[in-house]
């Protein structure tokens, strides 16, 4: 009990994180990104309200990673060089992320979260673009923000009751 009960307050906690870096970041969205971004929010307080932290705070990291991506400039990473060594690495980061998100796509989504999966499927086929122009920052914080949301849907689903019982 002890350990679900800290779980919960360093949920909480990152949820508040999370929340006020977004909170700052919002001003500077427009477009998908913004409309994404505050559609996760929205979502995220509402499972703050029925006491599901540790889905709020999931939530507004993969809006924060999307708020990131929206505002990563493609110049400085290109300014820098990247040796064949980082670029190994960062194709292998991408691919687990997209392999992991692409895994949990497939499974069954919750209806408590009806936006996610569309938010998902956006922000994978973003990243896939990102990353063919050669923009990683961007491509890989939108791989995260895509791997997180696919988790969260199958998570929620397996914790809807009615939905065991289908």
């Amino acid at each position: 009990m002890k350990l679900t009960r800290r779980r919960s307050f360093d949920d909480l906690r990152r949820a508040y994180e999370h929340l006020a870096r977004i909170d700052i970041l919002e001003g500077a969205l427009y477009g998908p990104a913004f409309c994404d971004v505050s559609a996760l929010a929205a979502l995220a307080l509402n499972e703050l309200k029925s006491g599901r932290t540790r889905e709020a705070a999931d939530l507004l990291c993969a809006a924060e990673h999307i708020s990131f991506a929206a505002q990563a400039p493609g110049s400085y990473a290109s300014a820098i060089g990247i040796s064949d060594e980082l670029r190994s690495a960062i194709q292998a980061e991408f691919e687990n992320l997209l392999r992991r998100a692409d895994l949990f796509r497939k499974e069954l989504s919750s209806p408590r979260h009806d936006v996610v999966p569309e938010v998902c499927a956006r922000t994978l086929q973003m990243a896939q673009e990102a990353y063919a122009e050669e923009l990683f920052s961007r491509a890989l914080e939108l791989a995260r923000a895509a791997d997180l949301l696919a988790e969260i849907a199958v998570r929620s689903f397996a914790a809807e009751p009615e939905s065991i019982a289908s």
